[in-house]
């Protein structure tokens, strides 16, 4: 069982989400204070919570707020509004920080209100004109503020059942084990990785890199290049470059704790002689010795301008700069490994285990199993 959450904040909104979060760990179903209507809007909000993370911090943030205070009008979710609070405070401070602390979804950049449906001044009720998708979502989430606020529905149950049923999609993720098929051709794996990386779920954007930090894992241990290299654990899926320190997605050092290859990973994206130069300007002042970029979209149609800008790279540093399709280089890979299945197994796991590839995700693997045995 997860531990009890306490708030570093100490608030009275940050000591009630721990009362109720201990509840949560306790108890299971509906509150029966709670009517049906409000009961169908929570669930289809609990239900898409990983494609609609904002949504999420929002409503309990509004639900922890209408608990604490109850006069407050939480459809009033700023300060410039007239009798307004500021929800995104709040979230910032006490919400957000709760849900990535106990593996819940939520906004990597630190409040739901940083997102432009939801940021708008204007009152959550049945005329605001934010454009929360998919439409059910809208009406889910606006249904439900409606009820706690303008029909005295209690929002401590409210968040309660909310909370219960994050509980309930924690365990359900962290009890799944995913196939990890054996014996398959260097094609077959590439097949089923490509119908993997084109799965429309939120978070598929995360699937080439880690089968890219997969493959080094095999790699480096493998292989002669990389004896006494270190491959550096992922940084999360939106840390930038910048703060992590890292010269792109995948980074192998040396024994020296130096870079000596690394690799920028971009899905779906067009290679450009802009993307070549700006990978340029982030090795420029280092040592590393090869740097990858890779993309989903193997189309280059300015090949001829990019190999002449690598050219220049390679004159001036000495890095090998290599523009290439993703499934292109790890087919290359593979090849290289001693056991293909070491890979499946080393991407399966980075699968189960990353915080952005929520359930769906992580079905659609099983998915693109089947579907790599058609003809």
């Amino acid at each position: 069982m997860q531990e009890s959450w306490r708030p570093v904040d100490k608030s009275k909104e940050g000591q009630l989400l721990a009362r109720v979060y201990e509840g949560a760990l306790q108890k299971g179903g509906a509150p029966a204070s709670l009517p049906p209507s409000l009961l169908r809007n929570l669930e289809t909000i609990i239900q898409h919570c990983e494609n609609n993370k904002g949504v999420l911090a929002v409503l309990i943030t509004l639900l922890v707020k209408k608990a604490v205070k109850p006069k407050q009008d939480i459809r009033l979710h700023q300060v410039k509004m007239k009798g307004g609070f500021s929800g995104r405070g709040l979230d910032t401070k006490t919400v957000t920080p709760f849900l990535k602390a106990n593996n819940f979804p939520a906004m990597a950049s630190g409040s739901g209100w940083l997102t432009r449906s939801l940021e708008q001044a204007r009152p959550y009720n049945s005329k605001y004109p934010g454009a929360i998708r998919p439409r059910k979502i809208k009406a889910a989430f606006l249904g439900a503020v409606d009820e706690v606020q303008t029909k005295g529905a209690c929002p401590q149950a409210a968040l309660l059942h909310v909370l219960n049923g994050l509980v309930r999609l924690r365990d359900r993720n962290s009890a799944i084990r995913l196939s990890r098929p054996t014996q398959q051709t260097i094609a077959q794996i590439i097949r089923r990785l490509r119908l993997h990386f084109d799965a429309k779920e939120q978070g598929a954007s995360r699937l080439p890199v880690l089968a890219v930090y997969a493959a080094y894992q095999r790699l480096v241990a493998e292989m002669e290049r990389y004896k006494d290299c270190k491959l550096p654990p992922l940084e999360s899926h939106t840390a930038a470059d910048q703060k992590t320190g890292l010269l792109g997605d995948v980074q192998v050092q040396d024994k020296q704790g130096l870079p000596m290859e690394a690799v920028e990973i971009k899905h779906g994206v067009r290679i450009t002689p802009e993307l070549v130069r700006g990978c340029y300007d982030k090795f420029r002042k280092t040592t590393v010795k090869t740097f990858y970029l890779l993309s989903t979209n193997s189309d280059i149609p300015d090949a001829d301008e990019i190999d002449n800008i690598v050219d220049e790279i390679r004159r001036d540093h000495g890095c090998q700069l290599i523009v290439n399709g993703i499934l292109e280089t790890l087919a290359y890979y593979l090849r290289l490994m001693k056991d293909t299945s070491a890979f499946v197994d080393a991407y399966v796991e980075c699968v189960e285990t990353d915080d952005a590839v929520g359930y769906n995700l992580k079905m659609a693997w099983e998915s693109a199993d089947e579907d790599a045995k058609k003809p």
